[in-house]
């Protein structure tokens, strides 16, 4: 299926949107996929999201969606700041790119890369930086809906911003976003359910894969699911900055949100973290190397 969505601007990162959202929702959940993994950037453009990859001998290496601007960015993580370089390599022809910071990153773990695409209806968690939003009902006999009324339920994107998380489940995968493959999940009225929102560009999409959780796939756009078809835009007359959970007596029709399947990129990702320079290995080593000459009175080869 050939899609044209709505992606999430940069001028603005609004986080994962949760479903009668709970505080418990603004830490790291129980069974954790990756919190401490996923970073804000803050830019002139707007703030977005990133997920840390791991480091060579110099750098940390981050992804986020190829859209996002970098120009006079910084990244928040682990309670840190860190310059951001503006190169980055975008991965083949996907909304991903892969950057880095002006420091490697000590005590936080790196994600893991899925091999796979997730089935349907497989569960997740997805994460993200930035607003929550207010309920609203709205009246979908006018053009635009009005506020109150009995015809939808939702939400306004109004809350400040805010990391935090949500569950949802595979709803259709495969799919072709502009120049993405992606996957798409459904936003339903019900606790805890996850949904994307306006500049939530690089949000984590996470599914465990037997007991390792695994980076499935990076938010990058929402639409809608209308009589049974995907789309790419919100619904006719649905105010703009807004979620919709459910529309009375058409239970399946509801906001979507769009996110880059990794399983089809992952080469792509890896191979954009460059080897680290040989002359920083040696320099990083040095005090390694010190002290095993202190040992050993034969010569050694650089590990």
């Amino acid at each position: 299926m050939l899609l044209a969505a709505y992606f999430f601007g940069c001028g603005a990162s609004y986080g994962v949107l949760v479903y009668n959202g709970t505080e418990a929702n603004r830490s790291a959940p129980a069974d954790d996929p990756g919190w401490s993994a996923v970073g804000t950037i803050s830019a002139p453009a707007g703030p977005a999201t990133a997920v840390f990859l791991g480091n060579n001998a110099a750098a940390a290496w981050f992804l986020t969606a190829s859209h996002v601007s970098l120009a006079g960015a910084t990244l928040s993580i682990g309670g840190n700041s860190y310059t951001v370089f503006s190169s980055a390599s975008q991965i083949s022809t996907a909304d991903l790119m892969v950057f880095c910071v002006d420091s490697t990153l000590a005590g936080i773990s790196p994600v893991t890369l899925s091999s796979s695409v997730p089935d349907i209806n497989a569960q997740l968690t997805m994460l993200g930086n930035g607003k929550t939003g207010t309920k609203v009902t709205w009246d979908t006999a006018n053009n635009p809906w009005t506020s109150p009324g009995s015809g939808a339920e939702g939400y306004v994107w109004t809350d400040p911003n805010v990391k935090q998380w949500g569950t949802n489940t595979v709803l259709a995968r495969n799919l072709t976003l502009g120049t993405s493959t992606v996957l798409a999940t459904a936003f339903d009225a019900a606790d805890g359910e996850a949904q994307g929102s306006l500049g939530d560009s690089g949000g984590a999409v996470f599914n465990k894969n037997g007991t390792q959780w695994e980076l499935a796939a990076l938010i990058v756009a929402v639409g809608r699911i209308e009589g049974g078809i995907l789309y790419g835009a919100n619904f006719a007359g649905q105010p703009g900055s807004t979620s919709v959970a459910d529309i009375t007596g058409l239970p399946n029709d509801k906001s979507v949100t769009y996110s880059v399947q990794i399983a089809n990129y992952k080469s792509a990702i890896l191979s954009a973290i460059p080897e680290p320079d040989p002359l920083a290995l040696l320099l990083a080593f040095s005090p390694i190397l010190v002290f095993v000459s202190a040992k050993r009175s034969a010569p050694r080869t650089r590990l």
